[in-house]
């Protein structure tokens, strides 16, 4: 798999979000920030890591973090996980 590279910024850019069963659990992920929950449910393991996310890009902004941050991919094996149940 080639090296990722994003271009999000402060104000554009995209998220993608994974979420599969793992054992009892629902494992969510957001692919572009390297941010990963653990549910009960699929419903609320996508609900969870939206407002992960959400709140990763605000607090970035606010704190003036390097835009690096908004740029930092989950591990390999969930990019290939996400293109195979695409």
């Amino acid at each position: 798999m080639k090296n990722l590279r994003f271009n999000n910024t402060y104000t554009e850019g995209s998220v993608t979000y994974l979420v599969f069963k793992e054992k009892a659990k629902f494992i969510g992920v957001c692919l572009e920030f390297d941010l990963v929950i653990s549910a009960d449910t699929h419903e609320d393991a996508m609900e969870q890591v939206r407002d992960y996310a959400h709140l990763w890009l605000k607090n970035a902004v606010k704190y003036k973090l390097p835009e690096e941050v908004l740029n930092k991919p989950a591990p390999k094996k969930y990019w290939k996980l996400y293109k195979q149940l695409i």
